[in-house]
């Protein structure tokens, strides 16, 4: 007896050692419950899907070797069955049997429910490379969610492999390449995959990458990284990530005494600068990074208004002051042929003055001098505090000309003329009313399509400056981008082809 004991001991030995040494070992020891939880046979049943899922992830063609009942029962410890080793003889079992690494199942009760935790270990540095648990009712389902788990798991003995040469000698397929579609809620990330830059510096993006587990990051301005360890397979996998905002918001809305200057641009400096990250800084919405900043606002007619702000992430601060009108000093001087006159001043349709004068007034003033024929406005920009010297001619201003259409007008003019003379001649016939009808409609049509293409640059700002609580609310709002977009596009081909229709109707027929 122990002389076949033996023997089969040196068949088990002679038969690893039969594998070429370049193989990575794999095993899958025995499932282990208490022994009101699973029978033998229901242990060794679990213990026999999780070794084909082992075979499936790990295949013999990539040089991997998943160890067989027998050869692990001839490896174990003296006195030790197959189904008492756990815990530390888990990788003490590895290490005599030279196995790289090695897997077991733990089964037991919660409730009512069957509970198993598989853990997997690299034996040669004792280190744990990843677990899952499951929860079911039975047996029967709980083999359903061992399979649907267990791939995942012993891929990652394939991925560690593939920092080694994967294959001895031959030929072999190797790892297949699947196409990673990754979308983020907002758009725009960098990607950046296993701590390795990638060619997608703006998502939508798809990369081709191969199978196995991967730790992916998104990393865009103004928002938290998004960091996700997503398994891939097949021909493509789909990946949407929404970050979270890591950044508050200021709403620069001053007001304007007597709506003066709304039409001048507004500078606004936050910290000294006048622009974030190639953002300029503007009136409305601006993105600020969390904490205190120093903001000035500064408009042509009225003082720097200069505050700070605590910005904190996810609420809006709202400036809306009203400016205070900012006031220059102006020396003003009135010639004629070159000798001084005495005119008056008018500042705003106001006679305030005459004729060398010199006063501070409110900036962005409309300044004018002189009277009847002779009144022209002056052509100043005063600022904030300073004195402004201007020397005013006094000419006679001239009433403005009627326009006169240019030589391409004139031509246009003059085929126009003829054609409606031409058209004339022939006499009214039916088709020139339906001409006419076709162009308007082609006109009508293509007013609407102007519209729609207000409708997509508004969704698509509101796309932009949305925080989506969900992936469905980023795709119902790109959805609604891309409708606007196809009724601005059907508005102007069908517009077009009306009007040249109605064009071509009216003067041929």
């Amino acid at each position: 007896m122990v002389l076949l004991k033996t023997l089969k001991k040196c068949m088990a030995v002679f038969a690893l050692f039969a594998i070429p040494a370049s193989a990575t070992y794999v095993a899958v020891l025995e499932t282990i419950s208490p022994k009101d939880v699973l029978s033998l046979e229901e242990k060794q049943y679990l213990t026999d899907v999780l070794r084909s899922e082992a075979v499936k992830a790990l295949p013999a063609e990539m040089n991997f070797t998943i160890m067989t009942r027998d050869n692990i029962q001839m490896m174990l410890p003296p006195g030790k069955g197959i189904e008492e080793c756990e815990g530390s003889c888990l990788v003490e079992t590895g290490k005599n049997i030279a196995a790289d690494y090695i897997a077991q199942g733990r089964v037991g009760r919660f409730g009512a429910n069957l509970t198993i935790t598989v853990e997997l270990y690299e034996t040669a540095g004792n280190k744990l490379m990843g677990s899952f648990t499951a929860k079911s009712s039975d047996i029967e389902n709980l083999e359903i969610e061992i399979r649907k788990q267990a791939k995942s798991l012993f891929m990652k003995v394939r991925g560690t492999a593939f920092n080694q040469p994967a294959y001895a000698t031959g030929i072999s397929s190797g790892p297949q390449t699947v196409a990673l579609k990754i979308q983020t809620v907002p758009m725009g990330a960098t990607i950046v995959i296993d701590g390795r830059p990638t060619k997608c510096t703006s998502t939508p993006c798809t990369i081709q990458i191969v199978d196995g587990e991967h730790r992916v990051l998104a990393v865009r301005d103004d928002y938290k990284d998004r960091d996700s360890v997503i398994y891939v397979e097949g021909p493509e996998t789909e990946l949407m990530l929404t970050l979270d905002p890591n950044f508050g918001q200021l709403n620069i809305e001053p007001k304007f005494s007597e709506n003066i200057g709304a039409d001048k641009p507004i500078v606004v400096e936050v910290d000294g600068k006048t622009s974030r990250n190639d953002v300029a800084y503007k009136k409305g919405i601006n993105n600020l990074p969390p904490g205190a900043h120093s903001v000035v606002v500064s408009h042509p007619c009225f003082e720097p208004a200069t505050f700070n702000v605590g910005i904190v992430v996810g609420k809006t601060e709202k400036f809306e002051q009203e400016l205070k009108r900012g006031k220059g000093w102006i020396t003003l001087k009135a010639v004629q042929n070159g000798a001084e006159q005495k005119a008056p001043v008018w500042i705003d349709g106001v006679k305030t003055g005459e004729t060398p004068f010199v006063k501070e007034i409110p900036l962005c003033s409309k300044i004018e001098v002189g009277e009847g024929e002779f009144k022209g406005e002056v052509d100043v920009e005063l600022k904030v505090g300073a004195n402004v010297e201007v020397t005013h001619e006094l000419v006679k201003v001239e009433p403005p000309k009627p326009e006169v259409a240019d030589a391409n007008q004139a031509q246009a003019s003059a085929a126009a003329t003829a054609a409606m003379d031409a058209s004339q001649e022939k006499g009214m016939s039916i088709a020139k009313p339906i001409g006419i009808g076709l162009a308007v409609l082609g006109a009508a049509a293509a007013g609407v399509g102007l519209y729609e293409n207000t409708v997509v640059k508004d969704e698509r700002k509101a796309y932009d400056e949305a925080q989506f609580n969900s992936a469905s609310e980023a795709d119902d709002q790109w959805d609604k981008i891309q409708s606007a977009k196809l009724k601005r596009n059907v508005l102007y081909g069908v517009g077009a082809g009306l009007f040249a229709i109605g064009v071509t109707v009216f003067f041929v027929f």
